[in-house]
């Protein structure tokens, strides 16, 4: 399935999970925000998006000056995808997020992305894993959703990687 941002506040992908496939991937690209925030990830559990309960850690590397930051949450609000640098045309943002076993409902549904957002005189890269820890019920959807602001362009693309 195919979701495209225009000015959106939240960007769902979701009804498209099932047990059809083992794991699933995530493609996200030309990704601009409405300011220069993170770019985060709310998973779909048991029916409804989790706000609260997210395990999870991250690393941030800035190509132009070469730091890195590493952030660790055990009661987050979402799980960090891709850190600042998105706002206006200049920088466009790819990710990539992998989910596993998403109808597995005995288990926490872990997810691991790697977002990126470049411009003209710098480059960050966010590793980054996490979990809800609120509930085990079926993934049924994955939300994007920026700090602040809107997504204002950006391509999301699902699909599923066939079982043995």
């Amino acid at each position: 399935s195919t979701v495209t941002a225009s000015a959106s506040a939240t960007v769902d992908v979701e009804t498209t999970f099932d047990s059809t496939f083992d794991n699933y991937v995530i493609l996200g690209d030309d990704i601009v925000l409405s300011a220069s925030v993170a770019l985060n990830a709310r998973l779909k559990i048991g029916g409804s998006y989790a706000t609260t309960s997210y395990i999870t850690n991250a690393s941030t590397r800035v190509a132009s000056s070469t730091t890195e930051t590493i952030a660790a949450s055990t009661n987050a609000t979402a799980i960090l995808v891709m850190d600042g640098y998105l706002a206006g045309g200049s920088y466009l943002g790819a990710l990539e997020m992998h989910v596993s076993n998403p109808t597995n409902s005995s288990a926490y549904k872990n997810v691991r992305a790697r977002g990126m957002a470049g411009g003209s005189s710098q480059v960050t890269l966010t590793d980054s894993v996490g979990y809800a820890s609120s509930g085990t019920g079926a993934l049924t959807g994955v939300r994007f959703l920026p700090a602040s602001g809107t997504i204002t362009t950006g391509n999301f693309r699902l699909y599923g990687i066939k079982k043995t």
